[in-house]
């Protein structure tokens, strides 16, 4: 009987443990605005993701943004999702700004520390569940 209770409680502890981890490690980046010149950053730091807000008030989320010659060039992050990509090039004179995804270590730090307590506590509860404790 004591086994059949912790089974459950465990089955039950899992899910919210599961999403904690689901919701929490994309939580742990950002968008950071890239300051001028933004063909240095882009190719100094070659990241994954951008967004580029356009002079037309467009904003194009792009994978491997890249600079080619006066042009930002990447693939359209939806299109690369579901499999097909759309590949992209804006003139950077149609460029108004960039922001690329960062590591945040703050939200990093917490997530660390929420799974922590959530495994001790989960850790916790698993003992008090198979010492029987109160029956």
């Amino acid at each position: 009987m004591r086994n059949l209770r912790a089974n459950r409680f465990i089955r039950s502890f899992l899910p919210p443990f599961s999403v904690l981890l689901w919701v929490g490690v994309p939580a742990c980046t950002s968008w950071k605005e890239v300051k001028p010149p933004v063909e240095q950053t882009l190719e100094r730091d070659r990241p994954s993701e951008a967004r580029v807000y356009l002079a037309d008030g467009t904003v194009v989320e792009l994978t491997t943004p890249r600079i080619v010659s006066d042009s930002l060039k990447g693939v359209t992050a939806e299109g690369s999702r579901m499999g097909e990509q759309t590949r992209v090039s804006v003139p950077l004179t149609d460029v108004n700004g960039v922001e690329v995804r960062k590591s945040d270590a703050l939200k990093t730090t917490a997530l660390a520390v929420g799974v922590g307590v959530l495994a001790v506590g989960g850790i916790m509860a698993v003992a008090v569940a198979l010492s029987g404790y109160p029956d």
